[in-house]
């Protein structure tokens, strides 16, 4: 009798194959020391979390939109250059905030008041 060939699925859970193609979850150890028995697992069963996530018909649409557009977001322009824009932006928010800012009249340094003699 050969060894089970051991298979991985996409949860990460770890099945043996018999011989005769049954997946088996095999026996394990608790952390108090008893045994686990092995479970067999049916032919074509797949566990709660792998299947796949139900979409609605409305969410497949967006999806396979999204997927011919290249996963762009609204108003996202390939090849555009995005560094042009930024530059002019920032000199025009320095000129407005230094225009609407007050200006400070300058610090006077305290007089010393005459010594009596």
């Amino acid at each position: 009798m050969s060894r089970p060939t051991m298979e991985k699925s996409a949860a990460g859970q770890q099945y043996a194959v018999n011989d005769s193609g049954e997946r088996v979850i095999s026996a394990s150890r608790r952390p108090d020391g008893t045994i686990r028995k092995e479970i067999r697992v049916r032919a074509g069963y797949i566990p709660q979390d792998e299947q796949a996530k139900y979409q609605t018909r409305e969410q497949r649409e967006v999806a396979e939109r999204q997927a011919k557009r290249g996963m762009f977001p609204p108003g996202f322009v390939p090849g555009a250059d995005p560094a042009s824009k930024a530059k002019s932006k920032p000199k025009k928010a320095t000129q407005e905030t230094d225009q609407a800012a007050p200006s400070q009249p300058p610090k006077e340094t305290p007089k010393e008041a005459p010594k009596p003699a």
